[in-house]
């Protein structure tokens, strides 16, 4: 299957979910992110912000904020990703394609001036080797390309493809969890 097809697919199937099924397999995706070593070390992390069923971040990262984590999120400008780091969800109002986003009076970061010990990606599907597929405008991979952080993406176990086409400006993942399983390149989780 080509990028196009399983984008479709996967959105189509995605957007069908009701929300008890959102809820449920969200929940149990955030138990394995904070079991993981990984996150559980991490004192910086770059998370998305949830929309439109993908797997849910905003108890993760409110729960994030009560474990005295530096929160960044992302901030969208001029074709590409900024970080800017929030100390409340509160801060967040809707900004570009409907995603919740820091109001315009924050100052964001250039992805080249921070590196975070983890960064939670989101995606419309991956493989098991970690690589993931976007919306295919590039906001991601651009940004990963200049920032440093261990990358995971989350994922429902049905956005899993057995092999995921890439392009040579696609960025890997180095964790995917969905809530059935766990899949690292980088040896311990």
């Amino acid at each position: 299957m080509n990028k196009q097809t399983i984008r479709r697919e996967m959105l189509f199937v995605r957007m069908r979910m009701n929300r008890k099924d959102v809820k449920t397999k969200s929940a149990k995706i955030a138990k394995k992110l904070f079991q993981s070593i990984v996150f559980e070390k991490a004192k910086k992390v770059m998370f998305y912000v949830s929309f439109k069923n993908e797997v849910e971040t905003s108890e993760i990262i409110k729960r994030s904020f009560r474990m005295k984590k530096a929160v960044f999120v992302p901030k969208v400008g001029g074709g590409e990703i900024f970080a800017v780091r929030i100390n409340n969800f509160s801060e967040l109002s809707h900004g570009k394609f409907g995603i919740k986003e820091p109001s315009e009076k924050k100052i964001a970061f250039s992805p080249s001036d921070l590196s975070f010990d983890a960064i939670i990606v989101p995606g419309i599907a991956f493989d098991i080797n970690g690589n993931r597929l976007g919306f295919g405008r590039g906001y991601y991979d651009r940004f990963l390309e200049k920032t440093c952080g261990v990358k995971i993406g989350l994922a429902y176990d049905y956005q899993l493809v057995k092999n995921m086409p890439v392009s040579k400006n696609d960025i890997r993942m180095d964790m995917v969890i969905t809530e059935e399983r766990v899949f690292t390149n980088i040896g311990e989780a």
